[in-house]
């Protein structure tokens, strides 16, 4: 099999022995006009145009009030975990199998990530395990709140994220907090263009987030966007992004930064925003070709789940056992094609290890069979 796909792959990309990697930048051409442009209004940092022109069309194309562009992802995310009232010492529940920008994000507002398992179907947090924890572990005080009864800590936020695009149950988990008073923040950063039954994700929780990263499926060169219909929520974001400009004449009485996104970034994401669509076709074509190849081998590929539309941003393949996967891997990177085993599970790294985590198994599951392979698209292919 490896052998084959080693052949198959190289010839997709048309590659005979340069390296090929998970995942490069696509360019469409038009980048250049753009950014040109920015250069010649000589405003290129945070006062530029073109950062509310990409706040306006990604806020127009998603259907939300609001949209806040940041220097990142993880940037909205520490600002959106703010504007929602997280605490020092408080819990937000989140899934572990995922990159550690979004647990690192929940240090930084002072908390701390409790971790819930995840789904098999979807690889985001587990609607079934959110209840079992819900039920059992937490109770709603008399002001409304809810407390984790063993630690006697707040639960201020859920965070769920959309892995690899796939789209997480965000119906069945943003019901379930509203029973528990529980603000929702979506970590969408992976997930621009999925959508279940017709709504995009990154908008059915309180306020959700995208990343404009490198690797991701269009990019600003670095940046980020919270995105809410919630003006109290885009207000208390927008200030601290902002370094509380608005209130230097009066007395300051909160920690705010400087994470407003650059002119010259918003412009590079304008001229690949105008081919979003043309990517998420290209990434959605690239996987039913993957899954021509591997339904060969009867190797499964991660498909979008039940009432979804995925991006399919990273193209995830489900090995029967770990050594298969870790072979897989092995041979395929000494053949000069970039795969990867899939992230190693945050509850198992000491930042984040704590007795209070639910029990993982799908989230060891995954850590041990699933392997990311290849998902650069070719523009005008």
């Amino acid at each position: 099999m490896v052998n084959r796909f080693i052949q198959e792959v190289r010839q997709h990309y048309r590659r005979p022995s340069e390296s090929i990697y998970l995942i490069e930048t696509a360019m469409f051409g038009n980048e250049r006009q753009f950014i040109n442009n920015c250069l010649n209004s000589r405003k290129v940092s945070t006062i530029g145009e073109e950062v509310e022109q990409f706040e306006r069309a990604v806020a127009s194309r998603l259907g939300v009030k609001y949209a806040l562009a940041t220097s990142s992802g993880t940037a909205a995310l520490h600002l959106g975990l703010m504007a929602l009232g997280v605490r020092s010492q408080e819990w937000v529940l989140t899934s572990p199998f995922t990159f550690i920008a979004t647990s690192n994000a929940i240090l930084q507002a002072g908390s701390q990530p409790l971790f819930i398992d995840i789904d098999r179907t979807t690889l985001g947090l587990c609607p079934a395990a959110l209840e079992e924890f819900l039920t059992k572990e937490t109770e709603v005080d008399s002001s409304g709140n809810c407390y984790h009864r063993a630690s006697r800590r707040r639960i201020a936020a859920c965070l769920p994220i959309h892995v690899f695009g796939h789209p997480a149950n965000l119906p069945a988990i943003v019901q379930l907090c509203q029973q528990y008073n529980i603000p929702v923040l979506e970590d969408a950063a992976e997930g621009l263009g999925s959508s279940i039954s017709g709504q995009s994700v990154g908008t059915f929780g309180s306020a959700g987030v995208l990343s404009f990263n490198g690797n991701k499926i269009i990019t600003s060169g670095g940046g980020g966007m919270l995105l809410t219909n919630d003006e109290t929520i885009y207000q208390k974001a927008f200030r601290r992004a902002n370094q509380l400009k608005s209130s230097m004449n009066n007395e300051v009485k909160e920690v705010s930064y400087n994470y407003r996104m650059p002119a010259l970034n918003a412009a590079l994401g304008l001229a690949q925003w105008q081919h979003l669509d043309q990517c998420v076709q290209q990434k959605r074509k690239l996987y039913n070709w993957y899954a021509d190849l591997f339904g060969e081998f009867k190797v499964q590929v991660m498909q979008e789940p039940p009432q979804s539309y995925s991006n399919y941003w990273l193209q995830a393949i489900v090995f029967p056992d770990q050594q298969q996967s870790d072979i897989f891997v092995r041979k395929t990177n000494e053949a000069g094609i970039e795969t990867r085993a899939a992230w190693k599970s945050l509850h198992r790294y000491p930042l984040f290890n704590h007795r209070f985590h639910c029990s993982l198994p799908h989230a060891e599951w995954a850590e041990s069979c699933l392997a990311n392979i290849p998902s650069t698209i070719v523009p005008n292919a």
